[in-house]
C-alpha cells in the first residue's frame, strides 16, 4: 500500500508541477533550462515509483500461494530499486529547491519576474553605420536586434533565406509614415529567414506589428532545411500551433489560441531539451515535447501577404548548469 500511495503522490506532484510551470510565463534562459530539468527528473521519479508500485502489487499477488523464501530475492530487488528511487527523488527535489531558493521562482509575484536572474553579458559586436544592421552579439552568443526602418541591408546581413528558399518572397520597404518604427518586410508568398549561426537549446523572441499582414507568422528553430525544422506558428485568426516538420511531414505537438481579440505583438519560443514552449505576450499558450535535436539554424517563417514591421528580435542560447 505504501508503494501505491507513493506512486500516486508522485503522479499528483508531476501534474501539478506541469500546470505551475506553464503559469510562470517568460523566464530567463538559465532558469528555463533548470525548470525543464526539474520536469524531466519529476517524470523519471513518477515512472520509477509507478513501476515499483506495480511490482509490489504483483509480488503481493504471487505471495498468496508461495512461501516467503521463494519470493525473498524479488522482495530484496524491489527494496534495492526503492533505495535507488530515493536518489532519483533527491535529484528532482534538488532542482526544485534550486528554482525556489537560488532563482526565486514562484516566491515573488509574477509582476516582479523581471527581478529574476538574467543572462546579461558584455556586448562584443555592433554595426550601425550607413543603414547597416544594428544587431548586437554578446559574449554568451545572445543576439539582440532593434532594427531601424532604414536598415535596407538586413536581408542578407542578419536574416538570410534558408537553403532552397527564394529571396523574392520578402522585401524590405521604407517607412510609410513617421509613426512607423522597426523594419518593414513586405511578404508575398512563403519564406524562411535565418539568423547567422547554429543554435541548440534557445529562447527566440520577437516584437512586431502584424496588423497589415494576412497569413502565418512563425518562429523556426533547429532548421536543417526548408523541409526539416521546428516552429511556433501564429495566424491572423489567433490560432497558435507548435509543430515539427521532418522531411516535409508536419506533426503538431500542441495547439492553442489567443484569449484576447487584440493582435499579438510579442511572440517567443523556447526549446530546452525535450521541452518546447510557445509564448504570446509572455504567457505560455502551447507546450509540447519532442526529442532533442542537433544544433542548427533559427529565424522567422512567413507565409501570406502584406507588411510586417519587425520591432525587436532577441535570441538567447540556453546553457545547462
Amino acid at each position: 500500500m505504501a508503494y501505491l500511495i507513493g506512486a500516486t503522490g508522485a503522479g499528483l506532484a508531476y501534474l501539478s508541477g506541469n500546470q505551475a510551470e506553464d503559469s510562470l510565463g517568460a523566464l530567463p534562459a538559465a532558469t528555463q533550462a533548470l525548470v525543464s530539468e526539474h520536469a524531466d527528473w519529476g517524470l523519471r521519479t513518477l515512472l520509477l515509483f509507478s513501476v515499483l508500485a506495480l511490482a509490489r502489487l504483483g509480488l503481493a499477488w504471487l505471495a498468496r500461494n508461495r512461501t516467503l523464501n521463494y519470493l525473498l530475492p524479488l522482495k530484496l530487488l524491489i527494496i534495492l530499486v526503492a533505495i535507488f528511487g530515493q536518489w532519483v527523488l533527491f535529484q528532482t527535489a534538488d532542482r526544485g529547491g534550486a528554482l525556489v531558493y537560488q532563482r526565486g521562482v514562484a516566491v515573488t509575484s509574477l509582476a516582479s519576474a523581471a527581478n529574476l536572474p538574467s543572462n546579461k553579458t558584455e556586448e562584443t559586436k555592433e554595426s550601425a553605420e550607413n543603414g547597416a544592421p544594428t544587431y548586437v552579439t554578446s559574449q554568451d552568443g545572445t543576439i539582440s536586434w532593434q532594427p531601424r526602418p532604414d536598415e535596407v541591408s538586413a536581408l542578407g546581413a542578419v536574416l538570410r533565406p534558408a537553403p532552397g528558399v527564394s529571396a523574392q518572397a520578402v522585401k524590405v520597404i521604407a517607412a510609410e509614415s513617421s509613426n512607423d518604427s522597426g523594419l518593414g518586410l513586405k511578404v508575398s508568398g512563403r519564406s524562411l529567414l535565418l539568423l547567422p549561426g547554429s543554435f541548440g537549446d534557445l529562447i527566440l523572441e520577437v516584437q512586431m506589428d502584424l496588423s497589415r499582414f494576412e497569413g502565418i507568422f512563425g518562429l523556426a528553430h533547429h532548421v536543417e532545411d526548408i523541409s526539416t525544422f521546428q516552429i511556433l506558428e501564429v495566424n491572423q485568426n489567433g490560432q497558435v500551433a507548435l509543430a515539427v516538420s521532418e522531411q516535409g511531414v508536419r506533426k503538431v505537438l500542441d495547439q492553442g489560441s489567443l484569449t484576447s481579440s487584440s493582435r499579438a505583438t510579442k511572440v517567443a519560443v523556447s526549446a530546452t531539451g525535450s521541452h518546447y514552449k510557445g509564448l504570446i505576450n509572455d504567457k505560455v499558450i502551447v507546450h509540447g515535447h519532442h526529442k532533442p535535436l542537433d544544433p542548427s539554424g533559427a529565424g522567422i517563417f512567413l507565409e501570406g501577404s502584406g507588411v510586417i514591421r519587425l520591432l525587436t528580435l532577441r535570441l538567447t542560447p540556453v546553457r545547462h548548469y
